[in-house]
């Protein structure tokens, strides 16, 4: 972290995402809108009353 001690505006020119982050998300994503065919033909196995197991609320 950098800390500046001169009078001024300051903005924020740049961003960083870690490639953690950033394959994770992809990953979500791709599951989301474009799942392959294994989690078509599974999915029917993987939900219990209607809600995934992987739900967050379970």
């Amino acid at each position: 972290m950098v800390v500046l001690h001169s009078p001024g505006k300051r903005r924020m020119c740049g961003a960083y995402v870690g490639v953690d982050e950033y394959r994770s998300k992809l990953a979500v994503l791709r599951e989301k809108f474009a799942p392959d065919s294994v989690s078509k033909d599974t999915a029917d196995l993987a939900t219990t009353n209607g809600r995934s197991v992987w739900n967050p609320m379970l």
